[in-house]
């Protein structure tokens, strides 16, 4: 458990409470969580405690209060407040499982749920034009090697930016095209089938990468030194590779990110099923496990979207009961969702 949570971290808690929140963070890793941008969250939240409750033993309502308070400065957006406050929320409910009644910090902004970008063909074909144009420019660099794959597995089976960043060699079954994926949204494990095509791509970056990091561990990364790719570091590739094609000028909102690959995979699948004269309603579970779903009011998002973009598939699908829509705070993704902080 030691390598759990960094001395880093631990050296940077000045708090009264500082033991709870190494403890909180060490069993959120135990239980598979990555919990990448949490941490520094609950430093700021370990600074507050410091600087106005030295004394505090729980999260008092005061405390909730002034958290609040605190990440809604400067303006910013009702969906960063969201993304802000999720540690803290989670963090009192941990306090609460070990005997210590603390409060749950609320907030009464709304949470604008963000717009899908969905990919027209030309844009797919410019930007995996530009990804297959990537140059070998610095020594030990595999970006123009890694990219034009991992980017090609995010379209064509709709996974989320954390789970390809930690796949690992071992969670990659290249004779069956089984992918078992582990560090998943709510940390559900599930095993998707990639296509024959994209087999074929897995495989040949497989032969590249066992001669460029011989016995590596990760199966995607961008330099020779066998670990995985930061959030940071894919999200800026993808905008590397996006940005500066005539496309990307063009205006249209929302803008195109990595989490439109997705979206679009979700709709292909909802009116592939529809050309082929398949219940979707039906068989809307298989799209639930696939995509890693915590519910299937997720899903149903998908489907009241694709009755939206393909108004011809309306009339096949029973009609969605908006009391049955996703509520967005409630399955917000801090991993795919854009915020300004």
């Amino acid at each position: 458990m030691a390598n759990l949570v960094s001395d880093k971290f631990k050296n940077s808690l000045k708090s009264s409470m500082k033991e709870h929140i190494i403890n909180f963070l060490e069993r959120k890793r135990l239980s598979g969580s990555p919990y990448e941008r949490q941490p520094e969250r609950l430093i700021a939240f370990d600074s507050l405690l410091a600087e106005f409750f030295p004394n505090a033993v729980s999260i008092t309502s005061e405390i909730a209060d002034k958290w609040v308070e605190f990440i809604s400065q400067n303006n910013v957006s009702n969906n960063t407040i969201h993304v802000r406050i999720a540690p803290i929320r989670e963090f009192a409910r941990y306090l609460n499982s070990i005997g210590i009644p603390s409060v749950i910090p609320e907030t009464k902004a709304k949470f604008i749920k963000p717009e899908c970008h969905l990919i027209t063909e030309q844009e797919l074909k410019a930007f995996f034009k530009s990804a297959d144009s990537i140059k070998h420019t610095k020594k030990g660099s595999l970006i123009y090697i890694t990219a034009p794959v991992i980017f090609r597995l995010m379209y064509s089976t709709g996974m989320r930016s954390p789970e390809v960043r930690h796949l690992t060699v071992s969670d990659v079954n290249l004779t069956t095209g089984k992918i078992f994926i582990r560090e998943s949204k709510a940390h559900q494990l599930r095993v998707i089938l990639v296509s024959d095509d994209m087999l074929k791509v897995m495989r040949h970056y497989d032969e590249i990468m066992q001669q460029a990091v011989p016995n590596r561990k990760i199966f995607f990364s961008f330099h020779n030194n066998d670990r995985s790719i930061s959030r940071a570091n894919l999200n800026y590739c993808f905008h590397d590779i996006w940005d500066h094609l005539p496309e990307a000028t063009v205006e249209k909102s929302p803008k195109m990110t990595m989490r439109s690959f997705r979206h679009c995979f979700a709709l292909s699948c909802i009116y592939k099923w529809y050309k082929e004269g398949k219940n979707i309603n039906a068989i809307e579970d298989y799209l639930v496990c696939y995509m890693g779903h915590s519910d299937f009011r997720q899903t149903s998002y998908y489907i009241h979207l694709a009755e939206m973009v393909y108004p011809e598939i309306r009339d096949s699908i029973h009609r969605i009961n908006d009391g049955i829509l996703p509520d967005i705070t409630s399955i917000v993704d801090d991993d795919e969702v854009p915020y300004d902080a």
